[in-house]
């Protein structure tokens, strides 16, 4: 048949049959039924036996006797016994804090008397009275036994000087982070009884200073510590907690007793030395103006928590802290169980140590390894199986209850895991029976403290775009110096406080570098103009605006200042009306700017057109614009547009110009300093070949320069020329200073000049005390280019550091009354007077506080030029008019790049001084 040969029908060849299955796996071997018993039973004993040491080691706790019996760790210079020597009287005397303020006080020649609980004798009137209150037992005992030690000294004729041994906890929210915190972290209550007990005594010492009119002192240890171990805190550690918790994040400041004591020594001295005179005239005499001094004492250095779970391992040999991936899982479950612990081991708790250290205190290291081998010696050798014998039950059940797997790949598992965890629970056993480290292992690097919460991807992204300023103040009122966030994926470290500050402020361009960070600036600014330039190139852009504010031409500058804001107050004034501070200050110095920084040319014909594109410009730039300063917002449309108009003008102005210096014309202004400039050649060094031959600026660059120069010039000034109008006239006193120094400057005939501007200290520091309330800008930028060690912290390298100048300018741990207008605190005399020089526009001796300029080879170089300018404006308005304030002063509007006032400053105006020719 067709397709067939010889006719045949073709057969079809059957499929092959499948291969049979391989036959299943034997299946585990199972573990003897005699091993889970011995296992089972092994777990028994090993829990029996740790439960038997845990009693004993309780036991032995409970009964320990607080001595100084040991070599002491502190000691100050022995003084012979006077015959007047003072009487120091030490309540809690058989604590272990006791025994050493009573035996340093006695080393400095005091006559110490004390008593086991809180009696003070009525004979034998004592000069000094220190109430160990943290020392008190129970719940209420603190501030018990300071009522009635209170009421006892205020009945002793005279009354003796009180020091009162409080906690750093009694002052602060031990429910939340306390970062480098100090005595201005005040709470008014504690859920805490024991904390709350101890702030009503702090109370207490107050009012008996006030009865008294004695001077008392209040120290704050903060996490006391000697040989004396805390019965629940060393339980935990020999029972092997710590090993759980080898991922805390907490630091923690320590002090030991006999620091602690010291600073009790110290304080009674103080006392002593008060009036500064003999023992018995100062036991007699009061002070007219009590004051309580309230001190934080720590040993002097930060502690992360899992280094000290290190060195508690180390010494006291107890479970060390291996399982850093249970910390998260178990943190939640501890806080519940032992919330002290709790909190310790997950919350940031430490105190400011940048403060000298006494030189007679025990080194940290040296204090912290004298006390954990005190513990170990309490506990006895005992307590170190206690944990591995707990790791030893937990590895037996493990093994018994590990069920059997039909994974062809884990038999192995079966068969290994009982002997693995065992060998575990072995080398636990092996590092308790190792003898103790002679010194603690160093600590690593701490990084800042980071700040969680947020929401995912975006971190905190979302509060700081809302309002920069009042996040960072407010986390600076609690994490103080040093902390970061993250925002969008990228680590943002905050650097606040005069120490982090003067750091920041202090570093070179290869140490935090400006240009990654301020790149949202190459919209407005352009392409190769100061943040988009290479390094070398930037530091030469900058070198020529320094020059070009050199005195001569600062002096040239000012009579065409003065010369435009007279004119603009005779057209645009009336002799009487209201203006807005805010409007006139911006119309007037675009006149001003224009005039001595751009050239005749712009301020003869374009002035208009270019105060139209800069406030378009000005728009642009928002905290928004900071983290994406390409997305397509209506304002970033608006400031492209308006940056490309402005090109198109200068354009014509350069071109004419660089035609007219062909022709050999120049002129002595800005313009001109930039069509001349000539970068330098690029040379090898080894060989002095020139490799590349230094070039000019394009029209395009100097735009960006001349747009540059008119945020700097225009912008700063107008906005505290404004605020100074506001601060001034809303302070009856401050205006009438300045119009008595305009008299005795200005006799008459006398004209307004460079010189007559410098004399006027009073204007000047007026102009200083308004930067200081309302710096222009919310924020400095860097990178972190290499590691920078701040304080006791490292901040890693690739970190973005900021620093928030209205946080610090107005930052209460050292500014008085820092929110308050007082021009005063620069003059000559004044405690504030070294932050900062009215007079030569610098950092005084006591730089990194005064941030309103930065500082460092960074500070503003147009400083000099912008209060020569706003001293001018104002010296004309109060020599020519009576101004009034109607409104009331806005707040601050922070959600700007460049800090304005929210709403208007409305002044009432009447001329008192016809203008020429009127």
């Amino acid at each position: 048949r067709r397709g067939t040969p010889m006719g045949f029908r073709r057969r079809s060849t059957p499929p092959a049959p499948p291969p049979p299955p391989p036959p299943p796996p034997p299946p585990p071997p199972a573990l003897p039924a005699l091993n889970k018993d011995v296992l089972l039973q092994a777990a028994g004993c090993a829990v029996a036996l740790a439960v038997l040491l845990q009693l004993l080691v309780f036991a032995r706790l409970r009964s320990h006797k607080p001595s100084v019996g040991r070599r002491p760790l502190v000691s100050l210079a022995s003084e012979p016994r006077r015959a007047d020597a003072p009487v120091a009287f030490v309540t809690m005397g058989e604590t272990e804090l006791g025994l050493h303020s009573r035996r340093l006080l006695a080393e400095r020649g005091y006559a110490v008397s004390y008593s086991a609980g809180a009696d003070v004798p009525a004979d034998g009137v004592p000069a000094v009275v220190v109430h160990l209150a943290s020392q008190a037992e129970g719940v209420l005992g603190p501030a018990r036994t300071t009522a009635a030690v209170a009421a006892q000294c205020e009945r002793l004729s005279p009354p003796p000087r009180l020091v009162l041994v409080s906690d750093a906890r009694a002052g602060c929210d031990v429910s939340r982070d306390v970062s480098d915190g100090d005595v201005e972290m005040e709470v008014s209550s504690h859920a805490d009884p024991r904390l709350e007990a101890l702030l009503f005594a702090e109370e207490r010492l107050e009012r008996f200073a006030n009865s008294t009119g004695k001077d008392a002192i209040c120290l704050r240890p903060h996490r006391l510590y000697g040989d004396s171990p805390p019965i629940g805190l060393a339980g935990f550690l020999f029972s092997g907690g710590g090993a759980l918790m080898a991922a805390s994040r907490a630091y923690t400041t320590l002090t030991h007793v006999e620091n602690a004591a010291l600073a009790v020594g110290r304080a009674a001295d103080e006392m002593m030395s008060t009036t500064r005179v003999s023992y018995a005239d100062v036991a007699r005499g009061g002070m007219a103006n009590p004051t309580v001094h309230t001190r934080i004492v720590t040993d002097g250095s930060i502690f992360s928590a899992s280094y000290l779970l290190g060195c508690a391992a180390c010494v006291m040999r107890c479970p060390p802290a291996v399982l850093p991936l249970l910390t998260t899982v178990l943190s939640p479950v501890v806080r519940l169980a032992v919330p002290t612990l709790g909190l310790a081991f997950g919350t940031h708790q430490y105190f400011d140590c940048s403060a000298p250290s006494d030189p007679a205190a025990a080194p940290p290291a040296i204090a912290l390894r004298h006390a954990l081998a005190g513990w170990a010696a309490t506990a006895g050798v005992g307590a170190r199986l206690i944990g591995p014998l707990y790791a030893v039950a937990v590895a037996c059940i493990a093994a018994v209850a590990m069920p059997p797997t039909d994974l062809p790949t884990a038999p192995w598992l079966v068969e290994a895991g009982p002997a693995l965890l065992l060998s575990a629970a072995a080398l636990f056993l092996i590092h308790a029976l190792m003898p103790a480290r002679a010194s603690l292992p160093a600590q690593g690097k701490l990084m800042p403290p980071v700040i969680e919460g947020g929401v995912p991807i975006l971190g905190r992204g979302i509060d700081f775009a809302r309002g920069p300023v009042f996040l960072i103040t407010r986390l600076r009122s609690q994490y103080r110096s040093l902390f970061t966030m993250r925002i969008a994926g990228q680590r943002i470290t905050f650097m606040q406080g005069p120490e982090a500050q003067r750091s920041f402020i202090r570093a070179t361009d290869k140490e935090l570098d400006q240009g990654p960070v301020y790149k949202f600036t190459i919209p407005v600014f352009g392409r190769k103009i100061v943040y988009d330039s290479p390094l070398e190139e930037r530091q030469q852009q900058i070198k020529m605006v320094v020059h070009s504010m050199n005195t001569r031409s600062l002096d040239a500058m000012v009579p065409k200042i003065i010369s435009e804001a007279e004119a603009y107050f005779a057209t645009e004034w009336a002799d009487e009306g209201e203006v807005d501070l805010r409007e006139t200050f911006s119309g007037l110095i675009i006149l001003t700017a224009s005039a001595t920084l751009m050239g005749p040319e712009i301020r003869a014909n374009l002035v208009q057109e270019v105060a139209r594109i800069y406030h378009a410009l000005d728009n642009g730039l928002t905290p928004f614009s900071v983290f994406f300063p390409r997305a397509p917002t209506k304002a970033h449309k608006a400031r492209d547009a308006a940056r490309k108009e402005m090109v198109g003008i200068f354009a014509k102005v350069i071109q004419s110009r660089r035609e007219a210096s062909a022709r050999g014309e120049r002129h002595d202004d800005f313009l001109q300093v930039m069509i001349d400039f000539r970068y330098k050649d690029t040379v090898d060094r080894a060989t002095g070949k020139v490799l590349k031959t230094g070039t000019g600026y394009t029209d395009d660059e100097i735009t960006g320069l001349l747009i540059v120069l008119l945020f700097a010039g225009q912008h700063t000034s107008s906005i505290t020329s404004a605020w100074l109008g506001a601060m001034i006239l809303s302070h009856p006193e401050e205006l009438a200073k300045l119009q008595q120094e305009q008299r005795a400057t200005f006799g008459p005939g006398d004209k307004l000049n460079y010189e007559s501007l410098l004399k006027m200290d009073g204007m000047r520091r007026a102009i200083s005390e308004t930067l200081r309330l309302y710096p222009p800008l919310i924020l400095l930028i860097r990178k972190v280019m290499v590691e920078r060690d701040v304080g006791q912290f490292t901040i890693p390298k690739g970190d973005i550091v900021m620093m928030c100048m209205p946080a610090g300018n107005k930052d209460p741990r050292f500014w008085s009354q820092a929110e308050e207008f007082r021009p005063d605190r620069f003059a000559p005399g004044s405690p504030e007077a070294d932050t900062w020089s009215s007079k030569t526009v610098e950092h005084g001796v006591d730089t990194g506080k005064m941030l309103s300029f930065g500082g460092g080879h960074h500070m503003c170089s147009g400083r000099r030029f912008g209060f020569l300018q706003v001293s001018a404006i104002w010296s004309i308005l109060l020599r020519d008019f009576d101004l009034e304030l109607v409104s009331e002063v806005p707040a601050p509007n922070y959600k700007d790049m460049v800090v304005g006032p929210e709403g208007p400053i409305r002044v009432r105006y009447k001329r008192k001084v016809k203008p020429p020719g009127a």
